[in-house]
């Protein structure tokens, strides 16, 4: 027979003196087991019941693993919704959603990357355009950060093109999104760099479209190839 089933969930122990299944087999099974001989007519009944209620016993767990698995199923959706929202709320509640306005900008311009003195940039490589970059992803995250962004010009001012990277690009877009990051940068000095793995990088298209802000940088721009 099987145990009483739990009064809480329904489910059977799996472990108690009254599962057939713990109990050890007797010496005389151990022996059988080990040799290829028949049991005693007089050992077949036992042997038959035993056999019965483990038969018996096989049943009823399937059933009850067949009930776990539900409850378990439930259990990890109930958990995984109790873990979205727990996410949300503490989302609402980050302290980052505290911090004034002049402290968040400041935290911006310390992610502006900077050259190291190599003509290259402490990100190496940094791609303007990239939309993962920094400014661009800062100003995706929510109105009130792109309000922050946008009203920072210093954001804008470091230009980092690299024409290998726009080859699934039109001119249109690159020009596009380069005319932004110069109206965004304001009337502020601009830092670029051009890097090209190809030589002739002045015959580019895009070159004309930069030359026009090229007044604006207060050093000679620099080019890699």
């Amino acid at each position: 027979m099987l145990p009483e089933p739990c009064s809480t969930c329904g489910l059977f122990s799996l472990r108690g003196p009254s599962a057939p299944w713990e109990a050890p087999h007797s010496p005389r099974v151990l022996e059988l087991l080990s040799v290829n001989t028949a049991p005693y007519d007089s050992e077949v009944g036992d042997l038959r019941r035993m056999e019965m209620q483990c038969s018996a016993s096989v049943g009823c767990l399937q059933t009850q693993i067949g009930k776990a698995e539900e409850t378990l199923s439930t259990l990890r959706a109930m958990h995984d919704a109790a873990s979205e929202k727990l996410g949300d709320l503490k989302n609402i509640l980050h302290p980052i959603r505290y911090l004034p306005r002049d402290i968040l900008a400041e935290i911006f311009v310390l992610c502006t990357p900077v050259p190291d003195g190599r003509d290259t940039y402490v990100w190496d490589p940094f791609d303007t355009l990239n939309p993962r970059n920094h400014p661009w992803n800062l100003s995706h995250v929510s109105r009130r950060w792109r309000d922050v962004t946008l009203s920072l010009p210093r954001l804008w001012s470091t230009v980092y093109l690299n024409f290998e990277h726009y080859e699934a690009l039109s001119y249109r877009q690159c020009m596009f999104k380069s005319g932004l990051v110069f109206e965004r940068s304001a009337s502020l000095d601009l830092d670029i760099t051009l890097e090209s793995g190809i030589n002739g990088i002045e015959e580019d298209p895009m070159m004309g479209f930069l030359e026009t802000s090229f007044f604006r940088m207060p050093v000679p721009i620099v080019t890699r190839t």
